[in-house]
């Protein structure tokens, strides 16, 4: 395994960091793979009764890494993914997001802290902790849309189960993102903090976290997944599927176009 993902103990408290700070810790394959397998452990680990989840250097996580995203996988229309091909690139995908579910059923209090950006599949990793403290210069995204991609990581759950339904639109449809304080205020953070006091801040809940009764807390984070009704597992699949189909699209190819050039994206509904 890699150094993309860092895992360091204070006491029963365990920090995860994204290590990729030269690319504001932007998901790669080896980033999420590395990440699954730290959370499994971790959630799998009697002596961690709190985790912790932050990115290295001055971001949170910027979502996907948009320089990865080829020609080749952009190549075509939702008219040709179907098959097999279309079947391993979902399940692939599937894969990846059992970070997500990770966070967010594991027996245990997981907590986010945010600085800088949180974008798309980055925001969604923060929405899956239980708690999310962000600093003042926090910038929150939903991100695909402006790729011209439904979204994935669970985003349209986790929105909607944090939000409802209505505020979950207007935040993907009108807000590029939103900042610290907007964020709290709208109830996508939980509180907001100068840059400089947000990790003193975050060690002092998560180790108070670490020394409550744990067995309860994941009793109750599973009863209130159970009350949402819907199965986050298969939510993410469905928006893989969507997320897949609208990847292949014209406006999809124009949105990474313009990306390389530095140019305003030309989309036209296609």
């Amino acid at each position: 395994m890699g150094d993309e993902v860092l895992v360091e103990r204070d006491g029963s408290v365990a920090w995860v960091r994204l290590n990729r700070p030269d690319r504001l810790n932007a998901m790669n394959a080896a980033l999420m793979d590395g990440l699954v397998l730290r959370l499994r452990e971790l959630a799998d680990d009697p002596e961690v009764r709190c985790v912790a989840l932050t990115g290295q250097g001055r971001a949170f996580c910027a979502g996907g890494d948009v320089d990865l995203m080829s020609d080749r996988e952009r190549r075509g229309s939702p008219t040709d993914a179907v098959g097999p091909r279309m079947d391993h690139q979902v399940r692939v995908l599937d894969r990846r997001f059992e970070a997500i579910e990770l966070l967010s059923s594991m027996p245990k209090p997981t907590v986010a802290m945010v600085r800088g950006w949180a974008l798309g599949g980055g925001l969604a990793l923060a929405l899956a902790c239980d708690v999310r403290f962000v600093a003042e210069d926090a910038r929150l995204g939903m991100g695909f849309l402006a790729r011209a991609v439904s979204g994935t990581f669970g985003m349209a759950y986790l929105l909607t189960s944090i939000l409802g339904s209505a505020k979950a639109r207007e935040f993907a449809l009108l807000r590029e993102w939103v900042g610290g304080a907007d964020a709290v205020a709208m109830g996508l953070a939980t509180s907001v903090h100068p840059a400089d006091e947000l990790e003193e801040h975050t060690q002092e809940v998560c180790r108070r976290l670490a020394a409550g009764p744990t067995f309860a807390y994941g009793k109750f984070k599973d009863s209130v997944n159970f009350a949402l009704g819907a199965d986050l597992r298969r939510v993410m699949h469905y928006e893989a599927v969507n997320s897949r189909l609208t990847s292949l699209s014209d406006d999809a190819r124009e949105s990474v176009a313009a990306y390389r050039e530095k140019r305003p994206p030309r989309f036209t509904g296609t």
